[in-house]
């Protein structure tokens, strides 16, 4: 039963309450009267913080969206490489056996079943003829030769580790979807023999319409828009908050026509954020293709002028109309000079002490309870929690009738570690000795270390002693296990002795008793570092 305080304490502790009560209530009067005379001061910091604080938001919210963005293509390159490496492909090369291929059909169909980005994923020879082509829909180039679909000279090099080209299909493909969520960055890696010579390539095409998906739900914000636009200004998506600027009227989807002057710095520059009359923009450039890292673009005929040799780009921008920027100084003018604003920062900030008080006293006691119940050492619970938890097992086998065991678990040959490898090195066996312990056992069960090198287990619900048995054959080649330390291996035994309630004792004296018995016999079987097979259940 937890403490429970005097009924002196609590009088004290509701006058002290009383007495803090009123004490504020009389000092409101005067505490309006100083407050009122900063609140103008206060006003004008206040409303400057919050200035930075948007700009350090749109900041982090822009490279947030850059790093989504920046992750898919990173996690498609991965992708290719592990489908470049398919063994059933270089099977089918070597053989031409078509069963090589349809294995390779079932990898690839498995990918695009999981990734929900991607559209196709292809294998193609030196020539861009088609060797195996797996779509989720039909396109206009399912079929064609690679290079007649996107143009001579648009064939993947042989000299480049992996490249990135785009390419728009038609519409019909994707339902209503507009242009930018039409086209599909396609990755291309080459595929090598033994010999390191390319035989062929390998290609995923990501939907750039799953793109726009994950962009809306990650910077779709209140107050605040995103923008993705095309080199030329066009606005290829846009996720606005709850309150949608004059930006979403129809006709307003060119950003270039409506915001000229931002436009200009916004694509002479690689990011930035600067403030206007309209409200603050924070842009960053998104290369979806970039030369400096081995990728670069291989360009549709239908992908449109604004894909050009330098890679294609992106801008991502975010906005903050100039009325969501004042709107929150309206609102700090009037809460300043409102007396229940006052109180409430003011109770605010004494629930904010009352917490921190409360949080470290319990903290406090959370570390002399850890400190009292539990090994320091292993992190399980110790010899006092134990025979608490073996008392509490007694009482309540007694009143359902149900039997439990109890292991009694000797470690050999650990005197031999901590002679040879020090204490520190023994110390850690034990560590790695525990969490074994804690992998084999369920949650109602309890595993404590009682001394050095023992260990006790309860095992709760025995049916009969073959279960326990079972399980500390388990234990014992768990942990006979080699311990590997650093560039060490070490090796040590376990004895494990077996106990039933009530069969071989109805005390806690007469139960360890008849364990550690049970743990000597298992000790003379077992001679070190043998162990027993253990039962198949």
């Amino acid at each position: 039963m937890g403490y429970r305080p005097s009924s002196t304490r609590e009088n004290a502790s509701r006058y002290d309450k009383a007495s803090a009560l009123r004490l504020f209530l009389a000092s409101l009067a005067g505490i309006i009267l100083i407050v009122g005379g900063f609140s103008w001061f206060f006003f004008h910091s206040e409303t400057r913080r919050h200035i930075q604080q948007v700009f350090a938001g749109e900041l982090l919210h822009t490279d947030y969206g850059h790093l989504i963005i920046d992750s898919e293509i990173q996690s498609t390159l991965s992708d290719i490489r592990l489908l470049a490496l398919q063994n059933e492909f270089h099977e089918y090369l070597a053989t031409s056996d078509y069963l090589h291929l349809k294995a390779l059909d079932r990898e690839c169909r498995a990918v695009l079943a999981y990734r929900d980005c991607y559209n196709r994923i292809r294998y193609v020879d030196l020539l861009g003829e088609s060797i195996l082509d797996i779509s989720k829909c039909p396109s206009p180039i399912s079929g064609q030769n690679f290079a007649q679909a996107f143009g001579q000279g648009s064939m993947p090099s042989l000299d480049k580790p992996y490249q990135v080209y785009s390419a728009a299909d038609s519409q019909q493909d994707f339902g209503n979807a507009g242009e930018f969520e039409a086209i599909n960055l396609v990755f291309s890696f080459p595929i090598r023999d033994e010999d390191n010579t390319t035989k062929g390539f390998v290609q995923i095409f990501y939907s750039m319409q799953e793109l726009a998906k994950r962009i809306r739900l990650s910077l779709s914000r209140e107050n605040s828009v995103s923008m993705l636009l095309a080199p030329d200004g066009r606005l290829l998506l846009l996720a606005a908050g709850k309150h949608d600027p004059a930006l979403l009227a129809e006709g307003s989807n060119d950003f270039v026509h409506r915001f000229g002057g931002p436009w200009l710095t916004v694509a002479s520059s690689e990011r930035g954020q600067f403030l206007t009359s309209n409200g603050l923009f924070t842009f960053a450039t998104v290369h979806l293709a970039k030369n400096g890292n081995g990728a670069f673009p291989f360009l549709s005929p239908h992908a449109g002028p604004e894909l050009d040799r330098a890679g294609y780009h992106l801008k991502l921008v975010a906005f903050q109309p100039h009325e969501h920027l004042s709107t929150y100084g309206e609102r700090l003018l009037v809460g300043i000079f409102t007396p229940s604003g006052i109180m409430l920062a003011l109770l605010s900030l004494a629930a904010w002490i009352i917490s921190a008080r409360i949080t470290k006293r319990k903290m406090q006691a959370a570390r002399l309870f850890a400190r009292a119940y539990f090994d320091e050492l292993t992190g399980l619970p110790n010899r006092g929690l134990f025979f608490d938890r073996l008392n509490q097992s007694m009482g309540l086998s007694r009143r359902y009738g149900q039997k439990f065991a109890l292991l009694y678990i000797d470690l050999n040959n650990f005197k031999n570690v901590n002679d040879l490898y020090g204490h520190a090195t023994g110390d850690e066996v034990l560590r790695h000795v525990a969490v074994r312990l804690s992998g084999l056992l369920r949650g109602s069960d309890t595993a404590a270390r009682i001394g050095g090198d023992e260990f006790v287990v309860l095992l709760h619900q025995i049916n009969d002693r073959s279960d326990a048995e079972s399980v500390a054959c388990k234990i014992a080649r768990s942990i006979t296990h080699p311990y590997h330390l650093g560039k060490q291996e070490l090796h040590i035994g376990a004895s494990v002795g077996v106990s039933l309630f009530p069969d071989d004792g109805d005390s806690q004296d007469s139960l360890l008793r008849s364990a550690d018995m049970s743990m000597y016999a298992d000790k003379g079987r077992r001679r070190s570092q043998a162990t027993a097979d253990c039962p198949d259940n």
